[in-house]
């Protein structure tokens, strides 16, 4: 069985162009996953390429969670909102582990992160407009799932392979908006 080759992205917040140029640089992929926010219409002809879920900004009708049945096992794809992904992952795993679930793919937060929890896979591509970090440019993520899974996260423009640096900054960064959250 061949690998499934992914591509992981999301709040784009209108930005149509890069929908269109990530979809003609990566033609070759078995599936294309929007984690909300685009800010479309669900029946816009971009937006039929993907499989696609709402975010807080979106006012379409987009369902809020997608369940993904692939050769490889499951894949969940939510925007995050919903789940409080800023503070932890435990309602998510809930459900993954009720639902036979092995990865879950994630927006939201506006940092790319790649984390493993108890045997559940999470994989937030970043936002394609700008994400929460110091260098200040947007992401996408291609994801190689075939017995194990790689993920590596790409510039929005340039499409250069970022992922040790947004991943090690993004873990920081995520830590840092836990702790104020949950301040008193």
């Amino acid at each position: 069985m061949n690998k499934l080759k992914i591509l992981v992205c999301g709040d784009s917040h209108g930005d149509n162009e890069i929908l269109n140029r990530l979809l003609a640089r990566y033609p070759q992929c078995d599936y294309y996953i929007f984690c909300g926010d685009s800010n479309l219409d669900i029946d816009d002809p971009l937006m039929q390429k993907f499989y696609s879920v709402k975010g807080n900004h979106d006012f379409a009708d987009f369902p809020a969670n997608l369940i993904i049945a692939t050769a490889y096992g499951k894949i969940l794809v939510t925007h995050g909102h919903l789940w409080d992904v800023y503070y932890s992952y435990a309602s998510l795993k809930e459900y993954m582990q009720e639902n036979n679930i092995q990865i879950c793919f994630h927006g939201h937060t506006h940092i790319p992160s790649y984390i493993e929890e108890d045997g559940f896979i999470f994989i937030n591509p970043g936002s394609l407009m700008i994400n929460r970090a110091s260098y200040g440019f947007g992401t996408y993520a291609l994801v190689d799932w075939g017995g194990r899974i790689d993920a590596r996260f790409y510039h929005y423009q340039t499409d250069k392979d970022v992922t040790s640096l947004v991943l090690k900054e993004g873990l920081k960064t995520l830590k840092e908006i836990k702790s104020l959250l949950w301040r008193d």
